[in-house]
């Protein structure tokens, strides 16, 4: 085999390799980012919207609180999901 040849060879096996293990690269270069664009571009408030018929509620939260005992009581004293939990 000719020089010539046995770089063709080896550019092919490269690109062949490249192309079978780019799922591995994106999901590693995935999981290093990741943290890093959610601390970036952190999302400090939610907005909730609930509908029970023709009642619609919204509310905005800190995700960082324990907001989900109070929302459920007082989404209860409007009267949305009647009966569906009891504590």
């Amino acid at each position: 085999m000719s020089s010539h040849e046995i770089n063709l060879l080896l550019e092919g096996v490269f690109l062949i390799s490249s192309i079978l293990a780019a799922p591995l690269i994106a999901k590693i270069a995935f999981t290093i980012t990741m943290p890093i664009w959610t601390r970036l571009f952190q999302k400090r408030y939610l907005k909730l919207t609930f509908k029970d018929g023709d009642k619609t509620y919204s509310v905005v939260v800190d995700p960082k609180t324990d907001y989900a005992l109070d929302l459920e009581k007082r989404l209860q004293s409007l009267g949305f999901g009647r009966g569906t939990r009891e504590n």
